[in-house]
């Protein structure tokens, strides 16, 4: 929403998947630092997905999600080398407080509006 410049940086997404299980993921997103703004481009984050519900649950793949935050990167991170993470995963869960959809035109990227 600033205009400034962005960078690549990894987060371990929440994703909320309709009549599935809750899963973490590590996608690198653009961030802006003074926005603290995450865009993560759907086209990416579907791909990630349907890898991963190859392995866990195939039936589930194509069901609608919600990224509904990103997990704090030491309980990520314990949880990949554990297999799960340990405790309520949901306790150590940074909930977003908006979500916004930018679309590209041949202007440019816009805000289409709260989501």
């Amino acid at each position: 929403m600033c205009r400034g410049n962005t960078f690549k940086r990894k987060f371990p997404l929440m994703i909320m998947v309709e009549d599935g299980p809750a899963l973490s993921l590590g996608l690198t997103c653009k961030y802006c630092a003074r926005c603290e703004f995450i865009i993560a481009h759907s086209h990416e984050l579907e791909a990630e997905l349907c890898t991963a519900f190859e392995k866990i649950a195939p039936a589930k793949t194509g069901n609608d999600y919600h990224v509904v935050g990103v997990m704090d990167k030491k309980v990520w991170k314990k949880g990949l080398k554990a297999g799960s993470p340990s405790g309520n995963a949901m306790d150590a869960v940074i909930f977003f407080k908006q979500y916004l959809t930018l679309e590209f035109s041949p202007g440019g990227w816009g805000y289409r509006g709260d989501q």
